[in-house]
């Protein structure tokens, strides 16, 4: 394919993956949406040609993967036109959707051969407990479409793993072995588990809340000891390294962890608005989008990829959070080896809440 890239680019983006807010425009309203407020902001969605050369220079930097997120990828009309590309430049590509919008059979089909990954979000084991999360009908209309892609899958012998993408708050968080036994049922590749954070609609009055860490430490374990039965691999994510070991040690290794093991700002990912704003990271569209001047020195539709990593405004970012995450006021962090180390940090330093030196604290505490 000719994409008229004649550009040298280092490759300092070395097996990284770009998180492309691939549009917008979504059907729902979900109660704990982290990017509602980034979406409601953007201009129009980034233009298949900038994507084109967006995805050919980052590929060059060398990118490795494209995960495509929303809004909802799959209302985008291009969305199997940017799939092709992504594979067309060698980049493995998966997309998030929250299974209420579904292809064709024939779309699947050629989905399930040319996708690494295809996650469905689902937050509760049944509608009583994720309608009011997610929406009214969404239960139903995500196990029908995970239910399809499985069907589909097997149909071609598609190599598409099938995830379903699980956020624990308040009013979920005693569900969590319900919720392993629903993705055996549809038979989940994996069950990918993390926790709300309060970003975007989750800042709203009426939003979920997050689950106490109290409560998550107990989901994370009771999750741990059901993976030695599951046929779902379930991964558990922004653990910290501590609590890692301690799980594994008390209920074996089949239990997966992810997740960055340090922050990998401006190295291993990219973020990438849906109108073609390039930032470091998720952190970096919530606080760079506020006080970047200008704003236009991070557009991908008018500026080369290599301008925008080498640019002032990126540089003093990505500066600013490596130096604020070796200032944590976190003692159990900074006393830990495996923050001096950096197998482990304390969380973004931009965050509102960091959730994981509590659990470590509470670790200790049980111990």
């Amino acid at each position: 394919m000719n994409t008229g890239l004649t550009l040298a680019v280092p490759m300092r983006l070395r097996n990284a993956t770009l998180s492309w807010d691939f549009t917008r425009t979504c059907n729902l309203s979900c109660g704990h949406c982290s990017n509602a407020d980034d979406r409601a902001s953007a201009a129009s969605d980034l233009p298949l040609e900038a994507a084109t050369h967006l995805l050919g220079e980052f590929r060059l930097s060398g990118g490795v993967g494209l995960h495509l997120l929303g809004g909802e990828p799959l209302l985008r009309k291009d969305f199997l036109t940017v799939v092709r590309l992504g594979r067309e430049f060698g980049l493995q590509v998966s997309v998030t959707t929250n299974g209420t919008v579904v292809p064709d059979d024939d779309a699947i089909d050629w989905l399930m051969q040319n996708l690494a990954v295809i996650t469905v979000s689902l937050d509760g084991h049944e509608a009583a407990v994720n309608d009011p999360i997610r929406g009214r009908g969404t239960f139903a209309a995500a196990v029908g479409s995970l239910r399809r892609y499985r069907e589909r899958r097997d149909a071609v012998s598609g190599g598409a793993k099938i995830n379903i993408s699980h956020v624990l708050c308040a009013s979920n968080v005693c569900h969590v072995e319900s919720m392993i036994a629903l993705a055996n049922v549809l038979a989940a590749d994996t069950l990918s588990i993390t926790y709300l954070k309060r970003y975007g609609n989750a800042l709203r009055l009426d939003a979920p809340r997050p689950a106490r860490p109290e409560a998550l430490l107990t989901a994370m374990d009771r999750a741990a000891s059901l993976a030695r039965e599951t046929a779902a691999r379930v991964v558990l994510f922004e653990v910290p390294r501590r609590l890692q070991e301690a799980l594994q040690e008390r209920h074996g290794k089949a239990v997966g962890f992810g997740g960055d093991s340090y922050c990998d700002t401006a190295e291993g990912q990219l973020r990438v608005s849906s109108d073609g704003r390039v930032y470091p990271c998720f952190a970096g569209t919530k606080h760079m989008a506020k006080t970047a001047d200008p704003l236009s020195a991070l557009d991908a539709r008018h500026v080369p990829l290599p301008e925008i990593l080498d640019g002032e405004i990126y540089r003093e970012f990505t500066s600013d959070a490596h130096d604020r995450l070796r200032e944590t006021p976190w003692k159990i962090c900074r006393e830990c080896p495996h923050f001096a180390d950096r197998s482990c940090y304390p969380g973004c330093p931009y965050e509102p809440e960091n959730v994981k030196p509590r659990l470590c604290q509470l670790l200790e505490v049980g111990r």
